[in-house]
């Protein structure tokens, strides 16, 4: 289960009821997988956790894959509140910008969206699945035949989140910067040799203001400060309606979704060393229906 929903470690924190942080686990997914837990009365089993907890009421809220080389945290020592603390899910360093993001999921709520808590008895143990959503969307941006390999920027990403997953508005957004120094062929079936790159994008939907800048030696290329949200409702270069390429994106009961962009780019006539984007397209939406992962064992 892990392993085919892209999950490689997980952050648990447990608050009490007044939301106050009493602990903070950090497993990896070939810890989880060393407990693993009956999930249903055919005997099949999920990764799972053993905790020795004291009796009481707890709240549960687990972040997969924060990974970053520094920490991601902030204000989660012991004896915190959890209205308090926040996820960051980059960090930008003056003019450096972050490469990318993490490929997130978040775990704090139930069925009915209300808080996932549970009750550690006196004497005994208690059991409980929790369930995750996806908290990102992974952007690929093609760019076909370039002369130079082009510079990618992904503006607008979510800086911070709190532990309910809201957006921190208090932190300015901030932009992923890489260079397409991935080669292959496109996705739309075509084949066409594209420079590429991928990027983690915290989750957004179809009436996102982000935008995606491509640059070469430092320049911004003729026609490549490309509109999200024009893109995934259809709205082409010249303003004209494609309705192919409508998606809904921001269903989160799919741990993946993949939203390939492909920008063609030819000579500019005026000065044939620099390259003008001249169509943007779209390919199929890559989701994944494995079901979500869980979290099992209290």
């Amino acid at each position: 289960m892990f392993a085919t929903s892209g999950i490689e470690v997980l952050d648990i924190f447990l608050f009490d009821t007044s939301g106050i942080l009493v602990e903070h686990h950090k497993r990896t997914r070939a810890q989880l997988s060393r407990f693993p837990v009956s999930s249903n009365s055919n005997g099949s089993t999920r990764p799972g956790m053993q905790l020795m907890l004291p009796p009481g009421d707890y709240r549960v809220v687990v972040w997969a894959n924060a990974i970053h080389n520094f920490n991601p945290f902030v204000n989660v020592e012991i004896g915190n509140h959890i209205d308090n603390m926040r996820f960051a899910n980059s960090y930008s360093n003056g003019e450096d910008f972050p490469s990318n993001g993490q490929p997130l999921h978040f775990a704090g709520f139930n069925g009915n969206d209300q808080y996932f808590t549970f009750t550690m008895p006196e004497i005994g143990e208690e059991y409980g699945i929790i369930s995750f959503q996806r908290a990102h969307n992974e952007i690929q941006v093609w760019v076909v035949n370039p002369q130079n390999i082009p510079t990618i920027y992904i503006n607008g990403a979510y800086a911070k989140f709190d532990f309910n997953m809201e957006v921190d508005d208090s932190i300015d957004p901030i932009t992923f910067r890489n260079h397409a120094s991935r080669n292959g062929l496109t996705p739309d079936g075509l084949g066409n040799i594209a420079n590429w790159q991928s990027f983690y994008v915290p989750l957004f939907d179809e009436n996102t203001n982000k935008t995606i800048t491509l640059r070469a030696n430092g320049t911004p290329l003729i026609g490549g400060e490309i509109s999200i949200r024009d893109f995934l409702n259809g709205i082409d270069m010249t303003g004209v309606y494609n309705p192919n390429n409508i998606t809904e994106i921001a269903d989160v009961r799919y741990p993946s979704m993949v939203i390939p962009i492909i920008v063609e780019v030819a000579p500019d006539p005026s000065d044939p060393t620099v390259d003008i984007v001249v169509s943007v397209r779209g390919a199929h939406w890559q989701v994944n229906e494995v079901e979500a992962p869980h979290l099992p064992g209290m």
